[in-house]
């Protein structure tokens, strides 16, 4: 008889082949994991019936029976993913696939009293019951830096009062990530074969993370300083890459970001001059990124959903080629990220969703 650890290893071990592939059938199942038939028919009709899997279209016949395939099916869990905006309370669903399968919005301004902390988990609560079976909820929240820099210490503050409000009234397992990683986490979601890179969130403040290994983490790198005589940042330092890449070196007084790119693709010039000289401020923080580690830098946030093709072109020429620093690696490159609606809430909900199903609820 198979003892509990092994067991549950034959079961990891086909739900992993199952989650990376379309549909298998019990021979291809056998060919990935060399496990016996009998074994994997057991695991097969336990993993049916926890709803881990179903059946999949059969296949075609090669001269006897149809073979039946069999298919992860991502439906049976769903993650939830928060954004606490000042005005607007943003809830995500995603599937185990990490796919929104549902979203929800509610016009709520932020407080740091009972009565918003009662509101706000009652929309998610509600979301979360139209749902099925939810792992549980993750909060995007401004990045642990911003506490260190005054003028946006209180909007952490804030937003970190109110995850800490809100969880207590819930009764879904609550966990929170920074907004920054969220971003990245959608990223990595979309590019599955990315192992590292920079992300640069871009707009009224610029927010950073780092992939390594294909795991993303908080970064710092906007406050890398790239003018010693240019305005003071939030940080307290001069010539940051904040100061210099953030959407106020790009609009006009009262013009919002929208309305710059208008005017700029009407050709007028000195909107061309002031996103040359965004661009070159962006292309020296690519090439400071690049002393130290020679990996793409993706462009997320409201601006890089503005900017195209002959912009990224554009800055790729700026940017020192990545054979002066390593001749044999493949030339990083400057990319535009996803610029998914609402994207730290699904990152968020997709932080919930395990690179290995070692951690599958109910695997």
């Amino acid at each position: 008889m198979e003892s509990t650890t092994v067991k549950r290893h034959n079961r990891e071990l086909i739900l992993r082949e199952l989650f990376a592939a379309p549909s298998m059938t019990k021979r291809q199942i056998a060919d990935a994991t060399h496990l016996s038939m009998p074994t994997i028919t057991e695991n097969l009709r336990e993993l049916t019936a926890d709803g881990l899997i179903a059946p999949a279209e059969t296949r075609a016949s090669t001269g006897g029976r149809k073979a039946q395939a069999w298919q992860f099916n991502a439906s049976h869990r769903t993650a939830i993913g928060v954004a606490l905006r000042p005005t607007e309370v943003v809830c995500m669903a995603v599937d185990l696939r990490g796919n929104v399968i549902a979203e929800h919005k509610v016009t709520m301004a932020r407080r740091n009293d009972n009565a918003y902390y009662e509101r706000a988990a009652h929309t998610i609560s509600a979301f979360a019951q139209s749902l099925p079976s939810p792992i549980g909820v993750c909060f995007a929240l401004p990045s642990s830096a911003a506490r260190h820099c005054i003028c946006v210490a209180e909007d952490w503050n804030a937003a970190t009062e109110s995850y800490q409000g809100i969880s207590r009234i819930l009764t879904l397992p609550c966990s929170r990530i920074a907004r920054n990683v969220a971003y990245a986490t959608v990223e990595l979601h979309n590019h599955p074969l990315l192992r590292n890179a920079v992300c640069l969130y871009l707009g009224e403040y610029i927010n950073s993370a780092v992939v390594m290994g294909g795991v993303a983490r908080e970064g710092n790198l906007e406050h890398m300083q790239l003018d010693a005589s240019g305005d003071v940042c939030r940080c307290g330092s001069r010539g940051c890459l904040e100061v210099l890449c953030s959407s106020r070196q790009l609009t006009e007084e009262g013009e919002s970001l929208p309305g710059f790119f208008g005017v700029l693709e009407q050709g007028e010039r000195n909107h061309h001059a002031r996103m040359d000289r965004w661009l070159g401020s962006l292309a020296h923080a690519v090439n400071n990124i690049r002393t130290f580690v020679p990996a793409d830098v993706i462009l997320c946030g409201p601006i890089a959903d503005y900017l195209d093709d002959s912009e990224i072109a554009q800055l790729e020429r700026l940017t020192t080629c990545a054979e002066h620093v390593n001749p044999s690696a493949r030339n990083p490159q400057v990319m535009r990220g996803c610029c998914v609606e609402y994207q730290d809430a699904v990152g968020a909900a997709q932080s919930l969703i395990p690179v290995s199903l070692n951690g599958m609820p109910d695997a």
